[in-house]
């Protein structure tokens, strides 16, 4: 019974984050992005910050702005890392599953993995719709902690990514993994009912 619980937990950690992050990974392909964000979001996936001399106007991006660029290419990196892992991890806790043929302790763990998806998406929106600043700072200080996160508004980088470019993305991880959440969770209640 220990164990069932303690699988329990780990979905409910791993099941939102391998649905969140899988959110993002698709945001990175299918977000509208002008050429400039899509030439820069490449050279920051392949590992090449130091090339960012790129813009529709021929401008460079200042050392700070690369300097940033190189932080944000580990945070991306850290990401793509941490996807993997919440990939591995539920393939690993399914195959336990199957190997023990406890298929209503499955729909057990999709529930409340997928319950606590939702849960935490709608306090993220919630707290978005009323502290986004506040919020954007916060994450700005925990990944950026050098400082070098803040640009004028005439700056290259903050007119490559405007503000709109990143309320997109969020909307578009939020909308699908609160999409994919939900389908789990209804799925996993009906079978559970029967």
């Amino acid at each position: 019974m220990k164990s069932q619980k303690l699988l329990i937990i780990l979905t409910c950690i791993f099941l939102p984050l391998f649905i969140i992050l899988s959110s993002y990974q698709l945001s990175l392909k299918f977000i509208d992005k002008t050429i400039a964000q899509e030439q820069t979001i490449n050279l920051i996936r392949e590992w090449r910050s130091e090339q960012l001399i790129i813009s529709p106007l021929n401008y460079t991006y200042t050392n700070l702005e690369i300097s940033h660029l190189k932080d944000v290419e580990k945070v991306m990196a850290w990401a793509d890392s941490l996807w993997l892992f919440s990939v591995i991890a539920p393939l690993m806790l399914l195959a336990f599953y199957f190997s023990h043929r406890n298929k209503l302790l499955i729909w057990k763990q999709l529930y409340y993995g997928s319950l606590t998806t939702i849960i935490l998406l709608s306090v993220t929106l919630f707290s978005s719709i009323f502290l986004f600043q506040i919020l954007f700072t916060i994450f700005h200080l925990i990944f950026f902690p050098q400082g070098n996160w803040i640009f004028p508004m005439e700056s290259l980088l903050i007119r490559t990514f405007p503000q709109k470019f990143f309320q997109d993305i969020a909307l578009f991880i939020f909308s699908i993994s609160l999409t994919f959440g939900i389908i789990l969770y209804l799925i996993a209640r009906n079978k559970l009912k029967k």
